[in-house]
């Protein structure tokens, strides 16, 4: 596997998860609410990622710093929710894809559960199969966080999240990774601009997922 593809996958292994496995949308476009945060990155590859999440659209630029490259390496991606899809762009890569969902409802036929479980999986990445074993609570920048663990495969996960947002995260067996968020604002205005999909970027036709 080359060094960018390993980087990918740890930093991203939540939101691939919800993507390759069981993707789902929403129509509402306030369904996600409104933060950015900001993340310290430590493990085999430290860093930084910013994460700003704007009504139906999640943006993530991340930057590393490896043992194998000499410069930053900066992985940018957008996530929107649209209809019945999940749209992924790769700001680097110049490339999108059009992802199409197995929930098979829109939010606004969700019963206030299934919104509950589908809010959750959007913004932590971890699929509804998962079985959490709930370890408590701990505070992270003045917020009450609930500590969530779950096993996938061979990685042990261990997440901290308030509000569904995930505060701090932890990864433990075949991948050792964290993050703890640095800076958390869920009031200042964030710019479209950054949602925005430049021309040259085209969007893939859509794809099927089996269960």
């Amino acid at each position: 596997m080359k060094p960018g593809s390993l980087i990918f996958n740890i930093i991203f292994y939540l939101f691939l998860l919800l993507l390759l496995q069981d993707p789902i949308y929403a129509e509402d476009l306030s369904f996600l609410g409104h933060a950015f945060i900001e993340y310290k990155l430590t493990g085999k590859n430290e860093g930084s990622e910013e994460l700003y999440i704007k009504n139906n659209k999640i943006r993530s630029i991340t930057r590393l710093n490896t043992s194998v490259h000499t410069s930053t390496i900066v992985i940018d991606l957008l996530y929107m929710i649209e209809g019945s899809d999940i749209i992924l762009v790769d700001f680097n890569q110049r490339e999108g894809s059009r992802i199409k969902n197995s929930f098979d409802k829109s939010v606004s036929e969700m019963t206030d559960e299934e919104k509950r479980i589908f809010k959750r999986e959007i913004l932590t990445g971890l699929p509804r199969q998962s079985e959490f074993e709930d370890l408590g609570r701990e505070t992270i920048l003045g917020k009450d966080c609930l500590i969530l663990k779950a096993q996938l495969k061979e990685i042990t996960m261990k997440i901290w999240i308030w509000n569904d947002l995930v505060l701090k995260s932890e990864m433990t067996g075949s991948i050792t990774f964290s993050k703890v968020a640095t800076q958390i604002d869920t009031s200042s205005p964030i710019s479209k601009d950054l949602f925005q999909v430049p021309l040259d970027i085209k969007i893939k036709e859509k794809m099927t997922n089996n269960p």
